[in-house]
């Protein structure tokens, strides 16, 4: 059935269709072909000897074997380079177009919003990104190509038995039929098994993605028994579907067989009694080429089971991986159409960030995280935003740099609103350093320049060198054993806390953003760190507007204004000694701190 879904996939391989469609009526239609080939060197064989045996003519009969035989070669060899042809086009259609799907695929998960990226497991994605998106373009390739070949096979068979006799012919769509029946009753529980499959092994790569991110406290915790638990639950789940494909293939694949032969004999001994009751319209060459054609028949019959459960799999896989598509539809954008928007903006570094009644909820919360916030940002401030644990502080923040893409957020960057479909443009005018400080497994040097618009390839050394001074980082890369050629390692494993700290900070600086983003930044480094990567911020203030989110409050003492969150809306504006003055909220969270 063409779900939207199957449409969706079918949709990657269009642009192709010059080449996919020629490629696979030639690919598929081998089976008949050779048969067919085949059945006419047999039929020409059996004349040649039949010939012999009628006329005591050795020399003649053996000139038409031979004949037979380089017929039999060159047409061989002829069809032969058409197929490989129709193959090599065939697949690489289908190959472009498994390339095209897993770009899109991969491109929805890195261009989504940060509410649907952040909901889903990397393991799903990758799930999605190799196993389901590489079965649901089967739906093009295998599956398709498996039912074509069925499909081509049994036509062009049953024609040419029924154009050597109907009789025969008749007979040989009866059996087809029954044959038809009992493949398909192996084929439901086959395309069960496989769908089934998709969904354990999915849930298996999740699984397995979670054991490896939290290997630490596995360790930590002695708790690898357990994570061995799970993993071999998934792993049986796996097993036993296995066992169960198994064991039904296995009868399908007896049955396949018997009907081969079964088919054969009834052909033969009908035929065989037509020929001895003296029906002069069917004769023993013409039986023995109907031979062939009737096991072109039962495989392409054999095929028919193996085409319906092959596209059960594809089916749920094309559902999965056309959701993932569907997620980011609407939130990628386009540099082409946003040309103007984004020279709006880059004019705008000068300008004021506005809020104005600003409210967020996330997707299928009960309630909205923030309320009513209006907040003006003028350039070169510094902002830090406080309050307690849940009071909405990272979600303002990321709400800000636009991350979550939403329609009516109301926020402006000089003359420029935000919207959805200017999200990209948006986020380049800021630069975001959160508490994770993500690193990639890439050199120092490839991990700042990463922030970089112009790319790693694109942004010269001494930007990177730039960037790595003004973030207090030059001298401990420098001292690295390869400086800033060293890898960081996954996650920055080889990097002590303060050292990715300051390497996520030169990452953001590198951006050349006018806008610097800190989220909880230090809240993971000791005090003396900590105060080195302020003293940092401190000195950014000068070129840059700068938004802080902190707990510790001895870092919000300079700010420019300083901003309280109590459930999601806004408690209090105003400079550290302003609020201290007031004694409300802040002042109670500053007494509390220090």
């Amino acid at each position: 059935m063409m779900t939207p879904a199957v449409k969706k996939i079918f949709g990657f391989v269009l642009p192709y269709w010059l080449t996919w469609i020629p490629g696979m009526l030639v690919f598929t239609s081998q089976i008949f072909v050779f048969g067919l080939i085949n059945a006419y060197f047999l039929r020409m064989m059996t004349s040649a000897i039949m010939t012999a045996l009628g006329t005591q003519d050795t020399a003649a009969a053996f000139s038409e074997v031979w004949r037979a035989v380089i017929i039999f070669t060159a047409i061989t060899a002829g069809v032969l380079l058409v197929l490989a042809f129709g193959v090599y086009v065939y697949f690489m259609s289908a190959m472009r177009a498994t390339r095209d799907l897993q770009k899109a695929v991969f491109r929805s998960f890195v261009t989504d919003s940060i509410e649907n990226a952040t909901a889903s497991h990397s393991g799903e994605g990758i799930a999605a990104i190799n196993t389901d998106s590489n079965t649901a373009t089967n739906l093009f390739s295998d599956a398709l190509a498996t039912f074509m070949f069925a499909f081509t096979g049994i036509a062009g068979s049953v024609v040419t038995v029924f154009l050597i006799d109907w009789r025969l012919g008749a007979m040989v769509v009866g059996m087809g039929v029954f044959f038809l029946v009992v493949q398909a009753l192996f084929a439901k529980p086959l395309g069960r098994i496989g769908k089934r499959r998709l969904e354990v092994n999915a849930a298996s790569v999740a699984a397995t993605s979670n054991i490896f991110a939290g290997g630490m406290a596995i360790r930590a915790f002695g708790i690898q028994d357990r994570a061995l638990v799970t993993f071999n639950a998934e792993n049986n789940k796996l097993l036993r579907l296995n066992f169960k494909e198994a064991f039904i293939g296995m009868w399908q694949d007896l049955f396949t067989t018997l009907q081969g032969w079964v088919t054969i004999i009834i052909v033969m001994a009908f035929g065989g009694w037509l020929v001895a009751t003296g029906d002069e319209s069917l004769t023993l060459p013409a039986i023995v080429m109907a031979l062939p054609m009737c096991m072109s028949l039962n495989t392409s019959i054999g095929m028919i089971g193996v085409a319906i459960a092959g596209f059960q799999a594809p089916k749920e896989a094309a559902e999965r991986v056309a959701k993932v598509l569907a997620s980011a539809e609407g939130h990628q954008w386009s540099k082409n159409k946003n040309v103007a928007f984004l020279d709006n903006l880059k004019n705008a570094e000068h300008s004021t960030l506005t809020l104005e009644d600003f409210s967020f909820q996330y997707k299928d919360a009960p309630a909205p995280i923030l309320k009513n916030i209006s907040l003006t940002v003028n350039p070169r401030e510094t902002v830090a935003f406080v309050g307690a644990s849940g009071s909405g502080k990272s979600t303002l923040l990321r709400a800000i740099i636009g991350l979550y893409e939403r329609d009516g957020l109301n926020m402006r960057y000089g003359d420029v609103e935000f919207s959805p479909q200017s999200a990209e443009a948006w986020r380049q005018n800021f630069a975001y350093v959160d508490q994770s400080c993500k690193l990639f497994d890439m050199t120092v040097a490839e991990n700042i320049a990463l922030g970089n618009l112009a790319g790693i390839s694109g942004t010269p050394e001494e930007e990177i060198k730039e960037a790595a001074q003004r973030a207090a980082a030059l001298d401990f890369i420098e001292a690295l054993p390869e400086g800033f050629a060293s890898g960081c390692g996954e996650k920055g494993a080889s990097l002590s806390g303060g050292q990715k700290q300051r390497i996520a900070i030169a990452r953001a600086l590198c951006r050349r953003a006018p806008i610097l983003v800190f989220d909880e930044a230090t809240s993971a480094l000791d005090a003396d760190s900590e105060r080195s990567i302020m003293q940092t911020i401190e000195d950014l203030r000068k070129d840059h507007t700068v938004l802080i989110v902190t707990h510790n409050l001895q870092n919000t003492v300079t700010a420019d204004k300083i901003v309280v969150l109590s459930g999601g809306e806004i408690a209090e504006i105003g400079t550290h000694e302003e609020l201290l003055a007031r004694g409300g909220v802040y002042s109670g969270l500053y007494t509390r701190d220090v």
